[in-house]
């Protein structure tokens, strides 16, 4: 026998010997938002939705008087929740995030990440966790540090990714268990190949952004005075 519901997030199901049944494992693709912004002085390219573990080429281009400093993770990266039901059982539920059926997400310490909630999660507050058994109406394990609008059904949650934050987290919904997915949150480091070179290679194992920083040239004017006078 199967007991059903299936879990929709669990790898392992269990089955007896008592008839014949038949599981089928559904797998998706993961897929990450590499989003470049630049300070004043300069543009970045490259940016763009990537496979798991593709390397992508980026480049940065000063304006003129600017140079190139550095690349550093920092910046807003924002998503689009909404609910709507489970592609292989219609009569159960899911955050979808930018179109995708509850995708486990990998965030980056040093982003700030808003989760844009559309008309379709009126009834679904959207919650972080560090409960890996959480989700439903007891809110267990609801976490609150960086995080803004906690528990809303419209309008922006937003969480600041920092060094306190945990290397795993889970968002969930208020009222429904099984909506939501693990959050696994890394360091930065190592993410841009060479963080000094103006074009460089960068990892898309997770979603963040990255700036390209520029700074104002500075150049040495030196001025020298004949026989007969002075300059200032």
């Amino acid at each position: 026998a199967l007991a059903l519901p299936l879990s929709p997030t669990s790898a392992i199901v269990t089955l007896d010997q008592d008839s014949d049944a038949n599981a089928t494992a559904h797998f998706a693709a993961l897929s990450y938002e590499l989003d470049l912004v630049a300070s004043t002085g300069g543009s970045a390219s490259g940016d763009g939705n990537h496979s798991h573990g593709e390397t992508v080429r980026i480049t940065s281009t000063p304006e003129t008087g600017y140079s190139f400093t550095n690349w550093e993770v920092s910046g807003t990266l924002d998503f689009a929740v909404s609910v709507a039901p489970r592609q292989y059982d219609g009569l159960v539920d899911a955050f979808h995030i930018d179109g995708k059926e509850n995708p486990p997400l990998t965030l980056v310490r040093g982003n700030l990440y808003q989760f844009t909630l559309n008309d379709s999660t009126a009834n679904h507050p959207f919650y972080f966790s560090t409960d890996s058994f959480g989700g439903g109406n007891s809110y267990a394990g609801e976490y609150l540090y960086g995080i803004t609008s906690s528990k809303a059904t419209s309008g922006t949650v937003s969480i600041t990714v920092d060094a306190g934050t945990p290397n795993t987290l889970y968002y969930y919904c208020g009222n429904h268990s099984g909506m939501g997915n693990v959050i696994n949150v890394i360091d930065s480091t190592g993410l841009a190949a060479d963080v000094n070179a103006s074009t460089t290679t960068a990892d898309t194992n997770a979603s963040y952004v990255l700036q390209a920083n520029f700074s104002l040239e500075q150049h040495l004017l030196t001025v020298n005075a004949g026989t007969g006078g002075s300059v200032s």
